[in-house]
């Protein structure tokens, strides 16, 4: 038990000398965002990620960071969030044809986490699966017409 105090302790001292070293705050550090998921669009005009938003610090109640949905066009260059704010989208996937995007999340209502589906070119998602407990993954047919 000593040894794993010492040894956690020691970890912070180096992340702390390695941040200053660097030019970044221990703070600066927790507010880092960044990506746990992509997925490139059937064309290659668009690629969907998932990014993870940290909580920020005496803020907000305890837990993981937020993971956003966003997709970038490609052509254009621009970002546009998708699904954002306080929730945790996983499991990001084309549907085939690249209409729409699917995603696994626990919104307003599930008990458990869902999948959903959100057009790309505009419109609200929709939960299309929920079961008795959370979807951890899933894949599409490759006409789209069914998801396993």
């Amino acid at each position: 038990m000593v040894r794993r105090i010492v040894f956690s302790s020691m970890v912070i001292i180096l992340a702390g000398a390695l941040a200053s070293a660097t030019g970044m705050t221990p703070y600066q550090v927790s507010t880092l965002e960044s990506v746990v998921d992509v997925a490139a669009s059937p064309d290659g005009a668009r690629v969907a990620f998932v990014r993870s938003v940290p909580r920020p610090l005496f803020g907000d109640d305890d837990g993981p960071a937020w993971r956003e949905l966003g997709v970038i066009d490609v052509a254009a260059g621009s970002e546009r969030v998708f699904v954002g704010g306080e929730v945790s989208v996983s499991q990001v996937h084309w549907v085939p044809g690249g209409r729409a995007l699917s995603f696994v999340a626990k919104r307003d209502g599930d008990e458990h986490s869902s999948l959903y589906r959100i057009p790309v070119d505009g419109g609200e998602a929709e939960r299309i699966a929920a079961l008795g407990d959370s979807v951890l993954a899933y894949d599409w047919s490759p006409d789209g017409g069914s998801v396993a």
